[in-house]
């Protein structure tokens, strides 16, 4: 990815798809690091975001450069799935510049080597994801994860599980648009 000339990479699991405009939604954020969350292969099992209870936290939807709320906006977490993450080639180049020393040899590659920057470890003898573990890394080089909790999916196994994590917000979508409107009525008094 980082010398094929792209800006972007999405990474995409198979068992996974989406309603029409999210690709171009998750493209269109101004960030470095993004994902969406799909549920979870079991009925009620959720989702795997981590850095907030989605259920019981107060989540707040803000944009990226202002750090304002905003209606539709991202969630800052700490990290989740990378069945629909994007990812810009500044983030890639970050990575691999502070991760230099775990790279392997890998002739299929045009540069002939790979950097393990999707590795599963072992925390307080609990395995971690891959994705995870990549989200992980990115808040240790002083970066931030975003959650774009608005797109709807489809995680597919012995039955299609489907869900947009931001309709369980939906009192805080309308606290936020509340908010935009005071704002604007606000500014033209």
């Amino acid at each position: 990815f980082v010398d094929s000339g792209m800006t972007d990479m999405l990474c995409i699991d198979a068992d996974v798809s989406w309603q029409p405009g999210a690709v171009e939604r998750i493209l269109s954020h101004p960030v470095d690091l993004v994902f969406g969350a799909y549920p979870l292969k079991a009925d009620g099992a959720g989702y795997a975001v981590r850095g907030f209870d989605y259920q019981t936290d107060k989540v707040i939807c803000v944009d990226p450069l202002t750090g304002k709320e905003t209606v539709g906006g991202l969630v800052e977490v700490q990290g989740g799935p990378a069945g629909f993450l994007r990812i810009t080639k500044r983030c890639a180049e970050k990575l691999i510049k502070e991760y230099d020393h775990q790279w392997y040899v890998d002739e299929s590659t045009p540069l002939g080597k790979a950097w393990d920057l999707f590795e599963f470890k072992i925390h307080d003898h609990k395995r971690r994801g891959e994705d995870i573990e990549f989200c992980s890394k990115w808040q240790a080089v002083g970066e931030k994860v975003w959650l774009d909790p608005w797109l709807m999916f489809e995680h597919h196994g012995k039955k299609s599980y489907r869900g947009c994590i931001g309709n369980n917000w939906g009192d805080i979508q309308r606290r936020a648009e509340a908010e935009v409107a005071f704002d604007r009525r606000s500014s033209a008094a």
